[in-house]
């Protein structure tokens, strides 16, 4: 019987690992807590050159050692896999997104997504979003805004830029609940997390909304939001300027279940 050379036997279970461990990332679908879907072909590559890596290192695994020793390096590649079996990734919160401050002013969420996503779907991204400037400018609903996960950023954006306009009108948004030290006691943020390339980039956007005292939501809740657009004046956490923005004077808040993907995507 061929004596097994511990080294690529080690190196053979390191690449079976990532194998597994990416497979088990996409059939779950906790793929999309990192990256955004258009990357997604980078992830099956990546799958792909694993699999093959590990076919060939089996057949090494009888190979004649020259070494006696267990090489030290493979502790680089041991302790991320190690990790990534023994977490579960839930994705990020708005604590962790908190930290980098949200920016409750003319959204520029596109704008900003867009350059950390060139890679992604420049020319596609450019050509819509002019279409819809041009075409949609004054073109809103008479009925109600309906703001989901499918629209978020485009119709954000279009309030934030239409703001004086669209005064009175009735809208509904649905996300989470955000608070920051800025706030007054009765305002809070529904909002979203906008994902343009990967989890690192991840930012909060959404609308101000106001309700009377004693009906806030609590923090991190999930909630859907129907009311009227006014504006208000809002002093930045950062910068400390007074800037007046469209916000929601709340009707009716309605508890919904956690979305199985929290993200949005420009």
């Amino acid at each position: 019987m061929k004596k097994i050379n511990v080294n690529e036997l080690i190196w053979f279970i390191i690449l079976t690992g990532f194998t597994v461990y990416l497979y088990m990332l996409i059939s779950t679908g906790k793929i999309n807590t990192f990256i955004h879907p258009k990357m997604l072909s980078y992830v099956y590559f990546s799958l792909g050159v694993f699999a093959l890596l590990s076919v060939f290192q089996l057949k090494k695994i009888f190979r004649k050692s020259y070494s006696k020793s267990i090489k030290p390096g493979f502790l680089i590649f041991l302790a991320p896999l190690i990790l990534g079996f023994a977490v579960n990734p839930g994705g990020l919160n708005s604590d962790i997104i908190g930290k980098k401050g949200i920016t409750i002013s003319q959204n520029n969420s596109i704008a900003q997504a867009q350059q950390a996503n060139d890679n992604i779907s420049e020319s596609t991204f450019e050509n819509n979003t002019t279409a819809r400037s041009n075409e949609d400018k004054f073109n809103f609903p008479e009925v109600r805004i309906e703001i989901n996960e499918s629209n978020f950023v485009m119709e954000t954006d279009d309030i934030y830029l239409n703001a004086e306009a669209l005064q009175g009108k009735e809208v509904s948004i649905s996300g989470f609940v955000y608070t920051d030290e800025g706030f007054k006691q009765n305002q809070f943020v529904t909002a979203r997390m906008l994902m343009a390339c990967c989890a690192a980039d991840t930012e909060v956007i959404g609308l101000l909304c106001q309700v009377d005292e004693g009906s806030m939501p609590k923090k991190d809740q999930w909630i859907k939001v129907t009311g009227k657009l006014f504006m208000t004046k809002h002093v930045q956490t950062y910068t400390q300027e007074e800037i007046e923005i469209p916000a929601i004077l709340v009707d009716n808040i309605e508890s919904i279940p956690t979305p199985e993907i929290p993200y949005v995507y420009p």
